[in-house]
């Protein structure tokens, strides 16, 4: 298993006998894994999706039974996927048919169809959730899904048996959605200064002072002249 994948698809038993249900087991990485809110589901052709209702904790690398209450998976070929509470699928994983009463598990050497079952450590019960809208995922139909190639590229914790009743198991990196960067904030423009009107400078009239000192030079004449014709007296 992926360091970076907490649980994993571990073994289905699709086409159970008369008497019994179907169950799927998962199997915990590295770190302990809670269960509550996660949810099983196919990928056509079954029913709506299983979610795992009891507060159930896997210890690394432990193995849970999940009993699924209602039909959900397809005998003649489906799809699996384990989702979690944000609804990211975690782990996926296509099968062919199945006989009756057999199911298909994932070993040291690959997905087989002969299984030597490995005892689970808790046995959870699922609730039927609502159904969720059709995507990308759901589109197969069912002739297709059965007849589906696997994809060449290989992971390296597991292999491909053609013979065995699973096609593959492809782990989905969670995607992470791009953050919206906030909106920058304008600088408000500073209102311009209005400017001091500087005063005018105030005309003296030339004409007006000249007038005065001609007036103030014949009155000291004036004076001049009595004051002369009184000393000649």
């Amino acid at each position: 298993m992926p360091a970076a994948q907490p649980v994993r698809i571990h073994e289905i038993f699709p086409a159970p006998a008369a008497g019994q249900r179907e169950w799927i087991k998962v199997q915990a990485g590295e770190q302990r894994i809670q269960l509550t809110g996660w949810q099983i589901d196919d990928g056509t052709g079954g029913g709506a999706a299983h979610t795992i209702a009891d507060s159930t904790t896997i210890e690394p690398f432990e193995i849970a039974m999940i009993e699924l209450p209602q039909s959900l998976l397809n005998n003649d070929g489906d799809r699996v996927m384990l989702i979690d509470p944000a609804g990211t699928i975690i782990d996926l994983a296509e099968y062919r048919s199945t006989r009756p009463g057999s199911s298909v598990c994932l070993g040291d050497d690959g997905w087989t169809a002969t299984c030597q079952t490995d005892q689970a450590t808790a046995t959870v019960s699922a609730a039927v959730a609502e159904p969720a809208a059709p995507d990308a995922a759901h589109s197969t139909t069912a002739s297709a899904l059965a007849t589906e190639q696997p994809t060449p590229r290989r992971p390296r914790w597991q292999s491909m048996l053609p013979d065995s009743g699973l096609l593959y198991t492809l782990p989905v990196t969670p995607t992470h959605a791009t953050a919206t960067p906030a909106p920058t904030h304008a600088t408000a423009t500073p209102a311009p200064t209005h400017a001091t009107a500087t005063p005018a400078p105030t005309r003296v009239d030339a004409s007006a002072g000249m007038g005065s000192m001609l007036g103030g030079g014949i009155i000291c004449i004036g004076v001049f002249i009595c004051g002369y014709g009184l000393m000649r007296r």
